[in-house]
């Protein structure tokens, strides 16, 4: 469930997905001319092809609080929205992280199908309960999150672990199919290699 940028959420999420599927004010599917003309300024990300990827301090339809977002691209179509907010610091047993997440998790259940859910810490090393947030961040001590899903996206929520004391809540949106379609674009690229050898 870690994502390749990591991004933090701090407040309950208010009504962000659409009747079309979409969400933050956006639809499945739009370019990166669409949600640039919604008066989103995108920075560019490095991600490995097929995908192209963007940052921004903004959304059509901001969630107060946030402090960053993220767009994915497929074929020039988005196929996924992250949000995120600032970081919980001085948190060592990991209480405001917790309590934020059960909001969080309260909120998306009324809209979503929970699918799985995963609060295990403790699993290696990190076993003290003032090492919350340093055994969220080794791989294989724990993990703190939810899958939820509907018939137009996932939403993945999670909260991670940055060091002692510190963390945040992660929440993407992924458009029904993502990763069967990612899987397809990069079978045709290997396929286009093969075909020109």
């Amino acid at each position: 469930m870690k994502s390749l940028i990591c991004m933090f959420l701090l407040i309950v999420v208010p009504a962000s997905a659409t009747a079309d599927g979409g969400v933050l004010g956006l639809k499945w599917g739009d370019t990166v001319a669409q949600v640039r003309a919604r008066g989103v300024h995108l920075t560019p990300l490095d991600l490995p092809k097929p995908l192209v990827a963007y940052s921004s301090s903004g959304a059509p339809v901001k969630i107060p609080g946030f402090t960053l977002y993220g767009y994915t691209f497929l074929n020039d179509k988005l196929v996924k929205v992250s949000a995120a907010s600032t970081i919980f610091n001085n948190d060592p047993y990991g209480t405001r992280g917790k309590a934020m997440f059960k909001r969080l998790e309260t909120a998306l259940k009324k809209k979503y199908k929970v699918t799985t859910t995963l609060h295990r810490v403790g699993l290696k090393l990190y076993t003290e309960t003032v090492e919350f947030y340093q055994c969220l961040n080794y791989p294989g001590c724990g993990a703190w999150g939810t899958l939820f899903t509907c018939s137009t996206h996932n939403v993945i929520l999670e909260l991670s672990g940055m060091g002692g004391g510190k963390g945040g809540i992660t929440l993407q949106y992924e458009a029904a199919g993502f990763s069967e379609r990612l899987k397809a674009a990069k079978k045709k690229s290997i396929d286009k290699l093969d075909h020109a050898l």
